[in-house]
């Protein structure tokens, strides 16, 4: 058995460190699935608050080998280092073996590490989940994340707000205040591109975040026309997603707070 990818353009060997390192920042481990319709890496924190679900298809890589299914259990944090050793303009190979897992570097200096293949049962592959959101909001680049970094100077949490036309994020404690207000506006460079509240109603959540902020890796400039994608209804799951180019998807799952007013 032998499955081989290869990626050969910068951008998208950073775009796929990008890709592993924020998955990195909630799961130790993750269980990649190769099949003729990509690789899928869909798991679980240890806690079991958050999920990481993400989809490359095969016009994603240079080069798409795999002739059967095949999943492998691997060690994020090794693998987020490895990826880390490449240097620019090297074409980066990932071979998954029979015992092993190698990641191959060529350039001007031929690199090879290989990762062991992690023992998992068949529970532990997640089939994808069907999620009902009554709020969407579609965020341009970085503007999400600023929001969350404002949240987390005065406190854990934050709890999310969407009502007619706006979203506003607050928290209270006894460190403090904080709150962020955003509304629709007529402008395309303005901080919401889209918001949908389905029900018309008033929606109100709360959430961790110090996950948020983890999420939130990803929105950055790192891709032209890039956008950030909330979803959540009341005392609901949210799901933090990213728009950033065809051949991707890639989401993150955080289970809400739940107080003890809302017993």
């Amino acid at each position: 058995m032998t499955i081989k990818v290869v990626l050969e353009e910068s951008d998208r060997i950073n775009l796929f460190k990008s890709l592993i390192n924020a998955a990195s920042q909630i799961l130790s481990d993750g269980i990649f699935s190769f099949s003729g319709d990509g690789v899928v890496l869909r798991s679980m924190d240890t806690p079991r608050v958050a999920m990481v679900d993400l989809t490359l298809k095969p016009e994603f890589f240079n080069e798409y080998d795999v002739k059967e299914p095949v999943s492998v259990k691997l060690n994020l944090q090794e693998l987020k280092k490895i990826l880390g050793r490449g240097q620019k303009d090297d074409l980066l190979t990932l071979q998954v073996r029979e015992n092993d897992f190698q990641v191959l570097y060529k350039g001007s200096i031929a690199k090879q590490f290989t990762l062991p293949l992690k023992e998992f049962t068949e529970d532990e592959i997640l089939r994808g989940g069907n999620f009902n959101f009554a709020v969407m909001a579609q965020f341009n680049v970085g503007i999400l994340k600023e929001i969350i970094q404002d949240m987390e100077v005065a406190g854990e949490d934050v709890t999310i707000v969407a009502e007619n036309d706006k979203l506003v994020f607050r928290h209270e404690s006894s460190r403090g205040k904080s709150s962020a207000t955003v509304e629709m506006e007529p402008t395309e460079d303005g901080p919401l591109r889209s918001l949908t509240i389905s029900d018309d109603g008033v929606h109100q959540a709360t959430y961790r975040t110090e996950y948020l902020k983890k999420f939130a890796t990803l929105d950055s400039n790192s891709v032209s026309g890039q956008t950030t994608i909330l979803e959540f209804q009341s005392n609901h799951p949210l799901r933090m997603s990213f728009d950033i180019i065809d051949s991707l998807s890639i989401s993150f799952i955080l289970a809400p707070q739940i107080t003890d007013e809302e017993f």
